[in-house]
């Protein structure tokens, strides 16, 4: 475990395409791994609801928007006004 993933793609018999991750020891046929693959569409899921859940939790949001303010307010100037 721990190694990275690295994304796929393969034509079923009928054409359909499907897209998943698997360990990149197994691509580079360096070694065995003990992941399995995962499709991409599960995956991406997983993380972006992990994700959401992080920017959700307590005041996050609000301390990327104070950011994102002091930020863009750094970069105006008088001129643009």
């Amino acid at each position: 475990m721990g190694e990275r993933l690295t994304a796929e793609a393969c034509n079923s018999r009928n054409g359909i395409a499907t897209r998943y991750y698997k360990c990149s020891t197994i691509k580079r046929r360096k070694g065995k791994c003990e992941s399995k693959s995962i499709r991409k569409e599960k995956l991406e899921d997983f993380v972006a609801t992990k994700i959401k859940s992080a920017l959700l939790k307590g005041d996050t949001l609000n301390k990327i928007a104070e950011y994102l303010c002091i930020a863009y307010n750094s970069t105006v100037t008088d001129d643009n006004m």
